[in-house]
């Protein structure tokens, strides 16, 4: 019947093709070789065949050579089109990984969490107890992760793996009139370019409104530059309580406020943030302001926030409560600086029930240069 032929036609193509083809393709292999060994000349295939490395590659140039002799073609054209179309296939398939690669190198990008780094190093004499200062860490990991960020606490093991810490630590250390708090805000600097840059808030400055972009390493505000967020409500500069750029700017910054402290070595006291004003001042240009961030001051009002009080917060990214706020804004009589996580943490809860939220419009550079012009409540620069 039927079946008995195909089962016999399909073990005879496969005797044929074991018992004839192959052996074929090896005589003709051997009797071609040795003829034009005879007659001192090499044949393109002897040329190939010298250069495999493997049994397989043996065999399926055997396979090759037959089909060659029996289709009347040239052995080095059908091995050279063999070839060209599994490199094609190759390089084709090389391209589209590479592709899908770059392509969700760049979603990853845009979808993971911003980064938010503070430096944590125990200090005396700050009015913070030992407890309160953990508490207030401990709440801002809390609220920055709350708000979708990825915190992470720098050290001075991180700043200690910049190139440039010895020299910077000893100057400063024994050469400037600092106390450990100031050294420490200089030497910040130097741990974040170690960490690749990004965003840096001081310990007591919690996030408010998110940015319109989303505040990721890929999409740093004013193109990466160095930035400033809270803006001098009076006079130039801005404190540094909330910074962003890329790793290249942290390190360009780090080494040009240690510089602005080397002029004035001859002053009473001097900080990273006098050294701010004193650049925006007298050098106008070398770093980006924005007016991101609410000062503690503004927002402890001593009463319970309505909506109309919400004004002050929209488009703000984070809010600042500085030893200033509790100094100059209203508290209890019976509240003192180491209150401070407990109020930031109860101002935090009662804003997010009473106001909506409002991005910050983190613009692109050449816009936010110029929107200051048109609204007093977009980007601003110094």
């Amino acid at each position: 019947n039927s079946n008995h032929w195909e089962i016999f036609i399909m073990q005879w193509q496969r005797r044929w093709h074991v018992s004839v083809i192959v052996p074929l393709g090896l005589v003709l292999l051997i009797a071609n070789t040795g003829l034009l060994s005879f007659l001192n000349k090499e044949d393109p295939f002897v040329t190939y065949s010298r250069r495999l490395r493997s049994a397989s590659e043996q065999v399926r140039d055997a396979h090759l050579y037959a089909l060659a002799a029996m289709e009347g073609l040239k052995f080095e054209e059908l091995y050279a089109a063999v070839m060209a179309a599994k490199d094609a296939a190759a390089s084709s398939s090389e391209e589209s990984r590479a592709r899908i690669s770059e392509a969700e190198g760049r979603l990853n990008e845009k979808e993971a969490k911003p980064r938010i780094h503070t430096f944590w190093e125990p200090l005396d004499n700050t009015g913070m107890t030992t407890e309160s200062n953990e508490a207030m860490l401990r709440l801002w990991e809390a609220a920055w992760q709350a708000a979708g960020w990825e915190p992470v606490v720098l050290t001075m093991e991180d700043a200690m793996q910049h190139p440039d810490f010895e020299n910077i630590n000893r100057t400063l250390s024994t050469d400037m009139p600092f106390g450990g708090y100031d050294l420490i805000c200089f030497l910040r600097y130097l741990a974040m370019s170690m960490a690749g840059g990004g965003w840096m808030s001081d310990y007591d400055v919690f996030p408010l409104n998110p940015l319109e972009k989303g505040g990721s390493a890929a999409q740093l505000p004013n193109g990466g530059t160095f930035t400033l967020y809270e803006k001098q409500l009076v006079g130039p500069g801005a404190v540094p309580s909330l910074a962003s750029g890329r790793q290249t700017e942290w390190d360009r910054i780090a080494h040009l406020i240690y510089e602005n402290a080397l002029e004035h070595r001859e002053a009473d006291f001097w900080s990273d943030f006098y050294a701010f004003i004193d650049i925006d001042k007298n050098k106008d240009g070398l770093y980006k302001i924005e007016d991101g961030v609410l000062q503690g001051r503004r927002a402890l009002t001593g009463r319970v926030w309505q909506q109309s009080d919400c004004g002050i917060t929209e488009e703000k990214i984070a809010v600042h409560f500085a030893h200033d706020a509790i100094i100059r804004g209203q508290t209890r009589t019976d509240e003192v600086m180491s209150d401070r996580p407990r109020i930031a943490q109860s101002w935090l809860e009662m804003w997010a029930t009473k106001c909506d939220i409002v991005p910050f419009v983190d613009a692109p550079m050449e816009i936010s240069v110029f929107a200051h012009l048109t609204s007093k409540n977009a980007f601003q620069t110094s």
